[in-house]
Order: structure tokens, then sequence, then C-alpha cells
């Protein structure tokens, strides 16, 4: 395999101001040679809208849903897995439009952000933690892991990094931003399931660890965005379809998911969410099967 064999995708829909605004968004992380490797997915009519993103950025695009009603992410998504199959490259690395990223360079509960200082033991500087040279980093070891033994690969949470003082585990939860190994995609047919929209990435997981494949969760880099953010999925997701789907991933997965009530939300209201199971979920006797 090339060294370069993968792309980067990230599915966008009406957040083309959002993106050119002053606030950080993925693209602001990358050097001139991750925004190379680049993709804006966008629907045909917001073009124009994001032309302006491609301009400064200088990144390429791909059409999604040509001439068909907008569509859930998760539908998106599998149309880019299609694309990518076709186009037969090894490894995507599929990022929301929306997330941020922070560095923990001790391994300990402290977040550093870009632009910001700290004195080492030996009392001298380093700048910029979270700077580009960091974030190419951080692809680095994704794409290093990301083979047919650890088909997933992401990075930790940042409200639950604390408490995780490894810099990597298996078989943890992976969403937001993935790096994925597609010919076990292919070979597998793994989708993002609409049937559980909002929680397709829990089920694009699921469907892996139960199928006896591990995944990497790095945890010296975390993400963090803002729920129902204007635009993308905020544009068509309610708490009512959140509940029926939350429901259903816990009826898919009765073993590993629990559905339980939560007191607050997004939208404002009391709403439905899952507890998993992620390591419990991995068939280790799949996994072995394969190794013979």
């Amino acid at each position: 395999m090339k060294k370069d064999d993968f792309i980067i995708c990230i599915p966008t829909y009406k957040r083309a101001k959002i993106l050119l605004s002053d606030k950080r968004n993925p693209l602001d992380f990358m050097n001139d040679y991750l925004l190379s490797k680049t993709y804006l997915c966008i629907r045909e009519e917001e073009l124009i809208p994001y032309s302006d993103v491609i301009v400064k950025y200088r990144i390429k695009f791909i059409i999604i849903d040509k001439n068909k009603p907008v569509q859930a992410l998760s539908q998106t998504r599998n149309n880019l897995l299609q694309i990518i199959i076709k186009r037969k490259i090894k490894k995507l690395i599929l990022m929301d439009d929306d997330t941020t990223f922070r560095y923990r360079p001790f391994m300990d509960s402290k977040l550093l952000e870009r632009d910001k200082l700290i004195f080492t033991d030996k009392n001298k500087i380093k700048r910029y933690l979270q700077s580009k040279m960091i974030f190419q980093e951080m692809f680095n070891k994704m794409l290093g892991y990301c083979s047919e033994k650890y088909p997933l690969i992401g990075i930790r949470a940042q409200g639950f990094a604390g408490k995780y003082l490894r810099r990597w585990d298996l078989n943890q939860r992976i969403v937001e931003i993935q790096c994925i190994y597609m010919p076990v995609i292919k070979k597998e047919k793994i989708i993002f399931s609409s049937e559980v929209e909002g929680f397709e990435d829990y089920y694009f997981t699921l469907k892996l660890l139960t199928l006896g494949y591990k995944n990497v969760c790095l945890n010296n880099y975390v993400r963090d965005s803002k729920m129902n953010t204007p635009g993308g999925c905020s544009e068509y997701r309610t708490a009512k379809d959140n509940n029926k789907c939350a429901l259903k991933l816990a009826k898919l997965f009765p073993d590993y998911v629990t559905a339980y009530a939560k007191q607050n939300g997004s939208w404002g209201v009391n709403r439905i969410s899952v507890r998993v199971k992620w390591i419990q979920a991995f068939n280790e006797e799949l996994y072995n099967a394969r190794q013979i």
C-alpha cells in the first residue's frame, strides 16, 4: 500500500458561513499536506455557498446525494463509503465538520490548547502543543494503526479523557473522527445504519466489534464538538427521532446496549440515551478464528 493511500472526507451541510468564520474548524488544524488529501462532501445545490471555503483552504470536494432530496447523515456516509470503495482507496478518515481538538502531552487530566505555553522539566518553553505538526502526528498514528487487525481508529472525547491514563485503549467508542480500513468494510459490508440515525456511529463501531474486529482509541489526542450547531444534522434531527433510534439500537444489540432516560439534552428536553458495553461487545472467538 502506498504511504499516502488515504483521503480525508468531511461531510458538511449548510455550514459554509461557519467554516469561514473566526471559530476554529477541523480545516484550521491541517497543514498543506493534509489539506491536499481533504475533500468537503457537499450537496450539488450548495457548491456556490461552499466555493469560498474550497478556495480559502485549497481543498477538493465530492458531490454527495446528487439530485436527491436532503438525506440523513447516515445515508450520506454510506454513499461516501461506496465512492471510496469504487476508487479503491485503502483508508478513509471521516470527520465531523464541527469538531475541535486538544492535546494531552503528559497523560494526566490536563488538556492543552494550541498557542498555550508550558514549561517542561528542563524549564524549556514548548509552544503550539496543538499545532499543525501535532495534528499531523495524530493522523500518522491513526493511519499507522489502521489495518485489517484494527480497521477502526479514533480519539478520546474531551469530557471523558481525564480518567484514561494510557496513550491508547482497545475496543472503545469511536465517533466524530474515524480512520477506517476500507477493505474490511467492503468485505463485511458494514454500513452506518439509517435505522438508528443519530447513533449510526455507535452501530458502525458495534458491528465491527461483534464481528471480532478490534478498534484503537488514542487517548492523548481529544476531540470536542458543540451539539446542535446550526446546519448539519440539526436541520432534521429531533428529540422524538433520537428517542426512537436509541431504543432501536438497544433492540439491535440487547446484550451490550441499554437505553435510559437522560434528564437533560441538546434539545432542552428530557430524552433517551444509551449506555454501551464496548469492551464486552468485542467477539474474541471470531477474532481468533481469523488468526488461524
